[in-house]
């Protein structure tokens, strides 16, 4: 009876540690494919800098030269 136990107590144990190894895989590529998704979007990020003609009707209030961010699409499938 004792070596019906050990056995049972073995097959647990190992089913335990097959499980905790399969979550740990699966947390891991989970984690990584978030990881290229934020890399990818961070990457569609870019500068803009800009000189405004002198006579524009807005160099008055907003100044001749202007600074901003945008993406150029690539990062957001959903925009054309």
């Amino acid at each position: 009876m004792r070596n019906a136990s050990r056995r049972g107590s073995t097959v647990i144990a190992s089913c335990v540690m097959l499980a905790t190894a399969v979550v740990a895989l699966m947390s891991a590529s989970i984690a990584a494919a978030q990881s290229a998704r934020v890399e990818e979007l961070v990457s569609a990020v870019v500068r803009i800098n800009t000189h405004i003609n002198p006579e524009g009707r807005t160099v008055q209030g907003l100044g001749r030269e202007r600074e901003g961010s945008g993406t150029n699409g690539t990062g957001f499938p959903g925009l054309p």
